[in-house]
């Protein structure tokens, strides 16, 4: 797997520790398994034979953000798009997450 992150923080309430966000994702996940035997399903669900071993096209993503430091621990509020998006894949995600990031 080879990934690239950069998230650009923006302190928007100090007083209530509320941050936007800005991010920037490129990466690509590769499998060791170069049999025909095995089938693989891209992120849209659709049957892959022999997973793509090459290092590019990497693929990117890009979004914004609200990080919340609340009371009961940090919260994160995301909204991602797919800047390289495949046939049948998602062209933007939402995602939530609370707790902390390992």
């Amino acid at each position: 797997m080879i990934v690239f992150n950069t998230e650009l923080i923006i302190p928007l309430s100090r007083e209530i520790g509320l941050k936007g966000a800005l991010f920037f994702d490129v990466g690509k996940g590769f499998n060791k398994v170069k049999s025909d035997s095995f089938w693989f399903l891209s992120p849209g669900g659709i049957p892959l034979k022999s997973p793509d071993q090459s290092l590019f096209p990497l693929r990117t993503g890009a979004g914004v953000g609200i990080r919340w430091f609340s009371p009961f621990g940090p919260i994160h509020i995301d909204m991602g798009w797919n800047l390289s998006p495949r046939e049948g894949e998602k062209s933007r995600v939402f995602d939530f997450t609370a707790g902390t990031v390992f």
